[in-house]
């Protein structure tokens, strides 16, 4: 545990810039009025038609978030120079169309449709899918630009580092699990979690109550591993050579904007919590330490949101 405080404060003492710091936690701050007010996600984009504007919905709002996050950076600091580089522009134009195409993907919707099960089966297997076509959609797509485009095979985009110690990242879901229990007990958090609902899946199916919930949190945890892979991996180790340490805050501000369909206080403790996991990133060169807290977390909020469901 010290020797990960001391991995993020070496990090902020090193990138740590007043004006920048304070005109991006402004920034921040404004997209998350701004969702609070319009409900961005499922407000707005989410009730797109899904013929192309639902992506081009997510595009702007995850390009707003991260190239103005990055422009403030680079006025802040006074720096230019990475904006004529176009492997920058190409790195990051890719990674957010793949994460756009992730969140307004319908295929999967079309594919269900036309097995037409009962709604709640079919809310079932869209979420089935919805959670394991991210392999498709971000993690084929980022191992394929790692190989041919950014040629970092020894850290391949974080997953091939073998040199950093797990355990302070078990010692942190330990320490918080407390927190989460009782967190569960808010409102927001308690109406959202757990994201399963599917309780008729098992007696159509005619299995055990267990099965459809076990199939879907194993599927709801691995895709965390995509998203640990996309923020930490791919915008924060595949963006180093570019970038250096300034690759992490515009990566913690897009990582907030994908919360936003999500309780506001996941939203703010996202930004936080985003910008911390990518300075361990950086400075292990490893997302292990992040899929096991991602992972953890998430398994976490749906079992305490069970059992305080279950006990109310």
């Amino acid at each position: 545990m010290i020797k990960l405080a001391k991995l993020i404060w070496e990090f902020i003492k090193a990138d740590f810039h007043p004006v920048q710091y304070f005109s991006i936690l402004l920034w921040a701050i404004t997209l998350l009025i701004l969702n609070r007010f319009f409900n961005i996600e499922n407000g707005i984009i989410d009730k797109l038609p899904i013929n192309g504007a639902r992506f081009i919905g997510y595009m702007l709002l995850y390009s707003i978030a991260y190239y103005i996050t990055f422009f403030i950076s680079c006025l802040c600091r006074r720096n230019y120079s990475i904006l004529k580089s176009k492997k920058f522009w190409f790195l990051s134009l890719a990674g957010l169309v793949a994460f756009s195409s992730d969140s307004g993907f319908v295929v999967h919707q079309y594919l269900v449709d036309t097995i037409n099960p009962s709604t709640q089966l079919k809310g079932f297997v869209y979420s089935l899918l919805s959670n394991g076509i991210g392999f498709a959609t971000i993690t084929l797509p980022l191992f394929l630009i790692n190989k041919f485009v950014i040629e970092n095979r020894e850290e391949n985009l974080g997953v091939n580092s073998h040199e950093i110690n797990l355990k302070p990242f078990f010692w942190i879901l330990a320490l918080i699990t407390p927190l989460i229990f009782f967190s569960a007990l808010e409102s927001d958090l308690n109406n959202y979690y757990p994201t399963f609902r599917y309780h008729g899946v098992a007696d159509a199916w005619g299995v055990s109550k267990w099965i459809p919930v076990a199939l879907y949190e194993l599927l709801y945890g691995l895709d965390f591993f995509n998203v640990e892979l996309f923020f930490r991996g791919f915008f924060v180790i595949g963006m180093t050579a570019l970038l250096g340490r300034q690759a992490v805050i515009p990566m913690a501000v897009f990582y907030c904007t994908i919360h936003f369909g999500k309780p506001g206080l996941e939203a703010v403790s996202s930004l936080f919590g985003g910008y911390l996991l990518g300075a361990i990133t950086y400075q292990t060169r490893s997302i292990w330490g992040g899929v096991i807290v991602h992972i953890g977390l998430a398994w976490m909020m749906e079992l305490s949101a069970f059992v305080v469901k279950s006990l109310i």
